[in-house]
């Protein structure tokens, strides 16, 4: 199954797991998928690579309060995993990398809510 070293998480994917991230949080008043909300979050996948039993994934973040037209806040977040060597993971290195990446954007986004929710008198916030 797969070609190792190929593994990646489409934008589509990314896009609604950013989304239901977020919405689950509570961390926004409200969420919409139409980017008719106030603020807008720009995201842009820098780099998604496998290594060994591992993988990195970076993203660039960009929040815009649209009632401004101003960025309010911008960063960008890597995320690693790597999974001890194992024989299943010799045996299977395409989905061992591909669950790697995927581990890696879960704590991408897990970081993302961390660094959001620990902005000083961030607007944004649910009631």
């Amino acid at each position: 199954m797969g070609v190792p070293e190929t593994a990646q998480i489409w934008g589509q994917t990314f896009h609604e797991a950013t989304f239901r991230t977020l919405r689950d949080s509570g961390l926004f008043a409200d969420m919409v998928r139409t980017g008719t909300g106030r603020y807008v979050l720009g995201v842009n996948i820098l780099e998604q690579t496998t290594h060994g039993y591992g993988a990195t994934f970076n993203v660039h973040y960009v929040l815009h309060d649209q009632q401004t037209d101003r960025d309010v806040w911008a960063e960008d977040v890597t995320a690693s995993y790597t999974f001890p060597g194992t024989a299943g993971a010799v045996l299977t290195p395409y989905n061992t990398e591909y669950k790697a990446l995927m581990r890696a954007c879960g704590r991408n986004l897990a970081t993302l809510l961390e660094d959001l929710a620990a902005q000083p008198n961030n607007r944004w916030r649910g009631p």
